[in-house]
């Protein structure tokens, strides 16, 4: 579907939740995650997810620089 126009309300609110099972497993356990901006769908935003091992934030803070870095 393209959106000629921003999304109302509801229709983003049902596409977001359709996306939770992207994020909500990382929440649950704790890991380190990030998301970095890619570009854009359907006149939505779109995003890379980075997750690490416990306690490795500083290794997806270094590897969303270099991927933001690439994009230039």
């Amino acid at each position: 579907m393209r959106y000629r126009s921003e999304p109302s309300f509801d229709e983003y609110f049902v596409m977001a939740l359709g996306m939770i099972n992207n994020t909500a497993p990382f929440d649950v356990t704790g890991h380190p995650a990030m998301n970095v901006p890619v570009g854009y769908s359907n006149g939505l935003p779109v995003g890379l997810m980075i997750v690490g091992s416990y306690f490795e934030e500083d290794k997806i803070l270094k590897i969303a620089n270099v991927f933001e870095r690439m994009k230039k």
